[in-house]
């Protein structure tokens, strides 16, 4: 009797697990609205994510992008100042772009003349100067050669007489501003900065001498006439332009600026905050004034530099009479990069770059 009676309970619960495992099965899983509502929020979720993590590198690229353009910016104007500090003299807006009139009344042509007939559009030169260079150029140029291999009495054998003992040569350095092209294909920026230079010698082993050269401190040639001599005269073998190749002409720097921003209704605008004023030229010290080059303050205004005089009158109050006293020239350099075209962005200018340097080398200096 026990044992059947155990047996039906048995079958029930047996029963009766089967009936709440069926239940559970039926009721299990989501219905089509959960999830439906189940993408929505994740779809939501996922494009913030996307947006977010767009965002933060877009973000990123903009900031390496002006962080490297203005490191670019600052390693240009800190071989400008190199330079400079070896410069013998540097030339004025209105030496390069106007007729240099002496003290003898004789006119000399601009400067811009003898410079070369650039292939590139648009290039102005901004920063020209005169600088001393230590002969031999590099470790990779031969020595100066033995004077023995030249005739006595030529002017071969003088030449090498001479540098053997100064072991220096006047190179002219130029730095050019150049407009990009639209749609260029190389240079991506709105313009660059280009490196002129031309030193005495192509072939030192022969003292052969680069086309077009000429010495600035002979045949009665002056750093303020050159090429040509005081009275107007073209000495032999100068007066042509400067050749121009690519060689002579290397791009120092991508992404320097080229428009003028102005934003209106601030205090101060970022035009008159990059495009900084020279020294007055009404200062009461005529040491005191500097030359804009360019002189275009519309055109160009993300490269300048401000010249000081080479020399400066000093009246005698005694006797009356003036004396052009030769100084060191000062420099000041203002260069504005921006970074637009670099892997695709499009940011405004960056803070001008400013900076000043003294050309150290003087010619018939006059001590105070």
């Amino acid at each position: 009797m026990k044992a059947k009676l155990l047996k039906i309970l048995r079958n029930r619960l047996i029963a009766a697990n089967k009936k709440l495992r069926i239940g559970n099965l039926k009721n299990s899983g989501f219905t089509i609205l959960e999830l439906l509502v189940a993408v929505v929020i994740s779809t939501v979720v996922m494009i913030a994510l996307v947006d977010m993590i767009t965002d933060l590198l877009r973000s990123d690229r903009t900031e390496f992008g002006r962080n490297e353009t203005q490191r670019e910016m600052q390693m240009a104007v800190d071989m400008m100042v190199s330079d400079l500090r070896e410069a013998a003299y540097v030339y004025s807006g209105k030496e390069i772009n106007q007729p240099r009139t002496q003290t003898n009344g004789v006119s000399i042509p601009a400067l811009k003349n003898y410079l070369p007939a650039f292939s590139t559009p648009n290039v102005e030169p901004v920063l020209v100067f005169w600088k001393v260079d230590p002969v031999p150029y590099n470790q990779t140029d031969p020595p100066i050669p033995s004077c023995t291999g030249f005739a006595d009495g030529t002017p071969k054998r003088q030449e090498c007489n001479l540098l053997q003992i100064k072991r220096r040569s006047y190179t002219l350095v130029a730095y050019l501003f150049a407009p990009n092209q639209p749609n260029d294909d190389k240079w991506k920026g709105k313009s660059r900065l280009m490196r002129y230079e031309v030193r005495k010698y192509q072939n030192i082993a022969a003292l052969e001498q680069s086309t077009g050269y000429l010495d600035p401190t002979t045949q009665n040639v002056s750093f303020q006439t050159w090429p040509l001599q005081g009275d107007g005269l073209t000495p032999p073998g100068g007066g042509a332009r400067l050749p121009d190749t690519p060689a002579h002409r290397p791009v120092l720097v991508d992404f320097v600026d080229y428009s003028r921003i102005i934003v209106s209704g601030t205090p101060q605008s970022i035009e008159q905050i990059n495009d900084q004023p020279c020294p007055d030229p009404s200062a009461a010290s005529t040491e005191d004034n500097h030359s804009r080059v360019p002189e275009n303050r519309d055109t160009y205004n993300s490269f300048f530099v401000c010249v000081s005089p080479s020399s400066y009158p000093v009246t005698n109050p005694a006797t009356g009479e003036v004396t052009l006293i030769q100084a060191n020239q000062d420099v000041l350099i203002f260069l504005r990069g921006n970074p637009t075209g670099r892997a695709g962005i499009k940011v405004a200018p960056l803070l001008t770059i400013k900076t000043q340097a003294v050309a150290r080398g003087v010619v018939n200096k006059t001590p105070d």
